[in-house]
C-alpha cells in the first residue's frame, strides 16, 4: 500500500518534469518558444526550480514507503532533510517566478496568479511544519505524516496547474475515519497560515491596483500636441471603442497611490495616432509606469504637413522632448516620476524618433543615396520620392529625402533625459554609422521577419550592425504592422493595410509576448 502511495505521487510529476527539462534545453540552446521569451533575461530560476522539483517528486514520494523507513532509517532521515531543502527552493523559486516574470494575461489570469502564490506558500509552510514535528522527536506522528503529505500534494497540484485534467492521487484523498489528527494539524496550521496571509496583503493591494487609467493631455502654444496618458490605477478597465482601436482602460480614473516606476514616451509611425500601440502602453501602465503616447503634430492620420516641411528629422524627435518637458512640469505627474527613469518606445518613424533622442544622427543625403543604389526596398523608396499619402494612412515610414532638412551636416537632437529606448521596425537607413556606435543608453531593437515596408536589412539591420551593445530580436512571421495594436477594421494606406497580417501570423498572441518583453526590458534597466 505504501509503495502504491509513492507511485501515485511520482507518476503525475513525470510529464511536467520532462516538459521542464525540454524548456531548459531550449533556453540553453537559444531556441526559445514565444511563451518562454520572458525567461531569457534572467534564466537561472528556471533550471533551479525544475531540478528542485525533480528532487521533491522522487525523494518525497518514497518517504511514504513504510518498508524503506524501517529498513533504512538513516536514509529516510537524510532524504527528508534533502526533501525539505529542495521543497523550500522549489516553492521559493515558483513564487519568485510568479511575481517577477512578466507572464501574459492569456497564460495566467488573476485567479491562477493567486493560486500559484497560495500553492507555493502552502507547500513551504507544510514542509516547515513537518520539519518542526520531526525536530521535536515525533518522527512517527500523524502530524508529521499529514504535513509532509500536504506539502507533496500541493507540489503535485502545482505541477499540473496548466492542465485541465489533473490526476487523482490516492495519497491526496481525504482520509476516512477519525479526524482528530487532521483537526490537530488544522489547528497547527491555522496560526502560521494567518501570518502568511497577512504578509501577502500589502502585495495583494499592489497587484489589484495594476489596471490602466486613461486621460488626455493637450499641449497648446507654438507646438500643439495631443497626448494620451496611460497610468496605473486601482479602477478596473473596460474595452473602450476609440475609432479603429479597442483599448482596455479606465477613462478618467484616479491614479494609484503606489509610486511610479518611471515615465515612458510612446511614438507612433508616420500617419498614425497616439493609440496605435495601446497594448504596449496599457501593459506598461499596469506594470507601474506612466506612459505618454504622443500624436505627432503634422505627422498623423489627419495632418501630414510635417513631411514636406524640411524639418522632419529634427522636429519629430523634438516633439517628444517638448512633451517630456510638459509632463515633468505637470503638478500631478512631475513630482511622482523617479529621477533617471525615463524611456521611449517607437515604431517605424517612431523608432527613428526615439533613436534620435538616444543620440543617433540623421544625414538626409543617406536616404537618396540608398534609394539610388538598391532595388529591394521599394515601398520605402516610393514613399520617400512620392507625394504625401492619403489621410487614411495608419502607419508608414517617413518619406525621407522629401522630409530632409537642408542642413549641411547631420541632424542631431539628443535628449540626455532618455535613459533606455525600444525601437520597433525602425526607419533607420538615414542614421550615420558613427552616431549609432556612439549611443550609450540601453537599446532594444525588434525587427519583423517579413517587413515589406522597411527592409530590415537596411533599417533595423543597420542599427544592429553598428550598435553592438543593443539587445536585438526578429519577430518570426511578422509584417511591418505587427507592432501596432490590432485594428477593429481595415486601415488601407500606401504601405498596405495596417490591419492585415501575413498568413499564419497571430498578431494578438505576438503582441502579448512583445508587451511583456518591453515591460521586462525597462524593469531590468531600473531594478
Amino acid at each position: 500500500m505504501r509503495l502504491r502511495v509513492a507511485h501515485g505521487l511520482v507518476a503525475p510529476s513525470v510529464v511536467p518534469l520532462l516538459g521542464g527539462a525540454l524548456r531548459i534545453a531550449g533556453i540553453a540552446e537559444g531556441d526559445v518558444a514565444p511563451m518562454d521569451s520572458r525567461f531569457v533575461q534572467d534564466p537561472l530560476p528556471v533550471p533551479v526550480h525544475v531540478v528542485a522539483g525533480r528532487l521533491v517528486s522522487v525523494l518525497g514520494a518514497f518517504q511514504f514507503g513504510g518498508g524503506l523507513q524501517r529498513a533504512w532509517p538513516r536514509w529516510h532521515r537524510r532524504a527528508g532533510r534533502a526533501l525539505v531543502l529542495g521543497g523550500l527552493v522549489a516553492a521559493a523559486t515558483g513564487v519568485w517566478m510568479t511575481l517577477r516574470y512578466p507572464i501574459p494575461t492569456p497564460l495566467q489570469g488573476d485567479l491562477l496568479f493567486w493560486v500559484r502564490r497560495a500553492v507555493g506558500s502552502g507547500m513551504a509552510l507544510a514542509l516547515l511544519l513537518a520539519a518542526r514535528v520531526i525536530h521535536q522527536g515525533n518522527s512517527g506522528s500523524d502530524a508529521h505524516r499529514a504535513s509532509t503529505r500536504a506539502a507533496l500534494c500541493r507540489f503535485v497540484a502545482a505541477r499540473w496547474k496548466h492542465s485541465d485534467a489533473s490526476p487523482t492521487v490516492p495519497a491526496c484523498r481525504r482520509p476516512r475515519g477519525p479526524r482528530k489528527p487532521t483537526m490537530n494539524l488544522f489547528r497547527t496550521l491555522l496560526q502560521p497560515a494567518l501570518l502568511v496571509a497577512a504578509a501577502w496583503l500589502p502585495l495583494a493591494g499592489t497587484a489589484q491596483a495594476q489596471h490602466a487609467g486613461y486621460r488626455t493631455l493637450t499641449i497648446t502654444g507654438d507646438h500643439p500636441a495631443t497626448v494620451a496618458l496611460l497610468y496605473p490605477t486601482a479602477v478596473a478597465g473596460r474595452a473602450v471603442p476609440m475609432g479603429p482601436w479597442l483599448p482596455v482602460v479606465a477613462p478618467g480614473a484616479p491614479a494609484s497611490d503606489a509610486g511610479l516606476k518611471g515615465l515612458i514616451l510612446l511614438s507612433h509611425g508616420t500617419g498614425g495616432t497616439e493609440l496605435n500601440h495601446h497594448t504596449i502602453g496599457t501593459r506598461l501602465a499596469r506594470n507601474g509606469y506612466l506612459v505618454a503616447a504622443v500624436r505627432h503634430a503634422g505627422d498623423n492620420w489627419q495632418d501630414r504637413s510635417l513631411i514636406r516641411s524640411g524639418r522632419y528629422f529634427s522636429e519629430r524627435p523634438l516633439q517628444l522632448s517638448r512633451v517630456l518637458d510638459v509632463v515633468l512640469a505637470h503638478p500631478e505627474w512631475g513630482p511622482r516620476i523617479p529621477a533617471g527613469r525615463i524611456g521611449a518606445v517607437g515604431h517605424s518613424a517612431g523608432g527613428y524618433s526615439v533613436l534620435a533622442l538616444a543620440g543617433a544622427q540623421a544625414d538626409p543625403g543617406r536616404s537618396a543615396q540608398h534609394c539610388r543604389m538598391v532595388q529591394d526596398d521599394p515601398v520605402y523608396c516610393a514613399l520617400a520620392r512620392g507625394p504625401a499619402v492619403t489621410e487614411a494612412a495608419a502607419a508608414q515610414p517617413a518619406p525621407a529625402d522629401a522630409a530632409g532638412a537642408p542642413a549641411a551636416g547631420p541632424v542631431s537632437v539628443p535628449d540626455p533625459r532618455i535613459r533606455a529606448v525600444v525601437a520597433l521596425a525602425p526607419m533607420a537607413v538615414v542614421f550615420t554609422p558613427e552616431s549609432l556606435a556612439a549611443i550609450t543608453v540601453p537599446v532594444l531593437v525588434v525587427v519583423a521577419e517579413h517587413d515589406s515596408v522597411l527592409n530590415g536589412r537596411y533599417h533595423g539591420g543597420h542599427v544592429v550592425a553598428h550598435l553592438s551593445r543593443a539587445r536585438t530580436s526578429t519577430a518570426a512571421g511578422a509584417g511591418h504592422f505587427a507592432f501596432m495594436a490590432q485594428p477593429t477594421f481595415p486601415l488601407p494606406s500606401a504601405a498596405g493595410d495596417a490591419a492585415g497580417n501575413p498568413p499564419g501570423f497571430d498578431r494578438v498572441a505576438f503582441l502579448a509576448m512583445l508587451d511583456e518583453d518591453v515591460a521586462g526590458f525597462f524593469d531590468q534597466q531600473w531594478r
